[in-house]
C-alpha cells in the first residue's frame, strides 16, 4: 500500500466527510460499549470468583457423580435441601494422587450439612450451612475462612463450632461465643450433636452468602449425617449393629411413657442412641475434596490429569470448576457475559451492513472518478487497494477513538466506584462497591473485530468498483 493510494484515500474520506462521519460515530459507539461493557463484566467476574476462589470453591472440587449439580454449598437445587449429598468414592486415593499433581498449591476435604441451631433454656432458635472440616487443612487451603474477631481456634482434635455472623445475628447472644449449642440435622437424620461455640466470624461485606456458613469438626457433621462404619467398615449408620438394649434399660419406664406421650417414637429414638453408641464415625467418610491450583493457567492441565486418574480407576467420581462450585449466581453472572457477546456480534452484524451499504453508496456516486481512473491506466489491484485502504482508515480511527472512550469511563468509575445496591449485585460485584479494571483484551478484541468488520465490508463495494466499464463511466462523467 504505497502513499499515492493513501493520499487519495484521505482526500476521498474527507471529501465524504458525512458519510464518513456518519459511519465512525456508529463503529466508534459500538466499540466504546464494548470497551466498557467487557470490562465491567471482567472486573465482576474477577470479584466473583475471588470471593467465592479465595473462601469455598478453589479452582476445582471433585464429588460423587450425581445426576444433579452439586455445588460447594450442597445442592444446587432448594428443593433438594433435605437430602444427604452422595460420598465421594475412594476419597482417600483420590486425594492421594491429587496431590501430586504438578500444579497444586493446597487441598482439603470437606463435608457440609444444613442444620437447625438451638440453646437449651432457650427459646432462641437459628439455622445454618455447617461445614465439616479438617481444620488445620483447611486453614492452609482456606487461610481466610478462619478470620476470626478475637483470634479465636479450633478446640482439640477439631472441636467447638465457629458460628457465622447470620447465625449469631439470629440468636443473639444464645450463639454467642462460649456458650453450647445443640446442632441437629434438617432432613437427613435425627442426630443431635451439643458443640461450644469458640467465636463468631466476622461479618464479610464481600459476599453475603459467606456470613451464612459455619464451621465445624468433620466428627460432628459425620455424626449429624449418620456417617459411621459397620461391620464391614461402610459408613452406613443403618447398617451398625444395635446392641439388645430395651427402653427400659436406656431411661426408665415412665422416660418412655412420656416420651411416647409427648408423640415421640421412642423405639427409633433407642435404636438411633443404640447404634450411636456402638459404630464408630467413618474417619473416610468425605463429600468433597477441593483444589487450589498455583496459577490460573494451570487449572485446565490440573483438570485433565484428575479426570484421567478417575477414569482410568474406575472411580465414579466428577471433576468440577469455581463456576459449577459457586451455583446458581455465578452461573446467572457468566450467562450475562453470553448474552453481551452474543449482543455485541449482532452489534457488529450491524455495523458491517452500515459500512457496506455506505461505501456501495460512495462507489456509485463516484463511477466516474473510478472509470476514469482505470482509463487512464490504473489497473484493478490499485482501485481495490483505495476501497480496502479507505474502509480500513475510517474503521482504525472510528474503532481507536471508541476504545479510548471506553477506557475512560472505566477509568472515571474505577475512581469513583459503583455501589452495590442490592443483595444480588453484592453478590455479582464480589463486594459493595465494584471498581472496575480496563480489560486490555477487550481493547486488542475490540481493535480486531473492527478491522475484520472494516475488511469483511469492503468486498462488496471492491466487486461493485470493477465492475465499472471505463469508457461508459467517462461519458456518464
Amino acid at each position: 500500500m504505497n502513499g499515492a493510494v493513501l493520499r487519495m484515500a484521505f482526500r476521498n474520506l474527507k471529501e465524504h466527510r458525512r458519510k464518513s462521519l456518519t459511519v465512525g460515530l456508529i463503529v466508534a459507539a459500538a466499540s466504546m460499549l464494548f470497551v466498557l461493557g467487557s470490562s465491567l463484566l471482567e472486573s465482576a467476574t474477577a470479584g466473583l470468583r475471588k470471593s467465592y476462589r479465595d473462601r469455598f470453591t478453589g479452582d476445582l472440587y471433585v464429588t460423587a457423580k450425581s445426576p444433579k449439580k452439586i455445588t460447594a454449598f450442597g445442592w444446587d437445587d432448594p428443593g433438594s435441601m433435605g437430602e444427604p449429598l452422595p460420598l465421594l468414592p475412594r476419597h482417600d486415593e483420590v486425594k492421594a494422587f491429587a496431590a501430586t499433581i504438578p500444579g497444586v498449591e493446597a487441598l482439603a476435604s470437606r463435608s457440609v450439612a444444613f442444620v437447625q441451631v438451638s440453646k437449651e433454656d432457650s427459646d432462641a432458635k437459628g439455622a445454618t450451612l455447617l461445614m465439616g472440616v479438617e481444620p488445620a487443612e483447611y486453614a492452609r487451603a482456606f487461610p481466610e475462612a478462619f478470620a476470626l474477631a478475637g483470634g479465636a481456634s479450633f478446640g482439640p482434635a477439631g472441636s467447638g463450632l465457629l458460628a457465622s455472623s447470620f447465625l449469631s445475628r439470629g440468636m443473639g447472644e444464645a450463639a454467642g461465643p462460649g456458650g453450647a449449642v445443640l446442632l441437629s440435622s434438617v432432613g437427613m437424620g435425627s442426630s443431635i450433636r451439643e458443640e461450644r461455640v469458640l467465636g463468631v466470624l466476622p461479618r464479610d461485606g464481600a459476599n453475603p452468602f459467606l456470613n451464612m456458613t459455619s464451621y465445624v469438626g468433620i466428627d460432628s457433621v459425620r455424626g449429624l449425617l449418620g456417617h459411621y462404619e459397620g461391620e464391614g467398615g461402610a459408613a452406613e449408620a443403618a447398617a451398625a449393629p444395635a446392641p439388645a438394649l430395651d427402653e427400659a434399660e436406656l431411661f426408665g419406664g415412665e422416660a418412655v411413657v412420656e416420651a411416647e406421650g409427648a408423640g415421640i417414637d421412642a423405639a427409633a429414638l433407642v435404636s438411633s442412641l443404640a447404634s450411636s453408641g456402638s459404630s464408630r464415625l467413618d474417619g473416610s467418610a468425605w463429600q468433597s475434596l477441593v483444589l487450589k491450583v498455583r496459577s490460573e493457567r494451570e487449572v485446565p492441565a490440573v483438570r485433565e490429569a484428575l479426570e484421567s486418574f478417575l477414569a482410568r480407576e474406575g472411580i465414579e467420581a466428577q471433576v468440577r470448576g469455581w463456576e459449577e462450585g459457586a451455583g446458581m449466581l455465578a452461573s446467572s453472572v457468566l450467562a450475562m457475559k453470553r448474552i453481551f457477546y452474543y449482543v455485541c456480534a449482532v452489534v457488529a452484524m450491524v455495523a458491517l451492513l452500515v459500512i457496506m451499504n455506505a461505501l456501495v453508496i460512495s462507489v456509485t456516486e463516484r463511477t466516474g472518478e473510478i472509470g476514469t481512473m482505470r482509463a487512464i491506466g490504473a489497473s484493478r489491484g490499485f482501485v481495490t487497494r483505495l476501497i480496502v485502504s479507505e474502509t480500513l482508515i475510517l474503521s482504525a480511527a472510528s474503532g481507536l477513538a471508541g476504545a479510548a472512550a471506553g477506557a475512560g469511563v472505566v477509568g472515571l468509575l474505577s475512581v469513583r466506584g459503583i455501589p452495590a445496591g442490592n443483595f444480588l449485585l453484592r453478590v455479582m460485584f464480589g463486594g459493595p462497591v465494584l471498581r472496575p479494571v480496563l480489560s486490555a483484551a477487550a481493547v486488542g478484541l475490540c481493535l480486531l473485530a473492527v478491522l475484520a468488520i472494516g475488511a469483511a465490508a469492503s468486498w462488496y463495494p471492491t466487486k461493485v468498483a470493477l465492475r465499472v466499464n471505463p469508457a461508459t463511466a467517462m461519458i456518464r462523467a
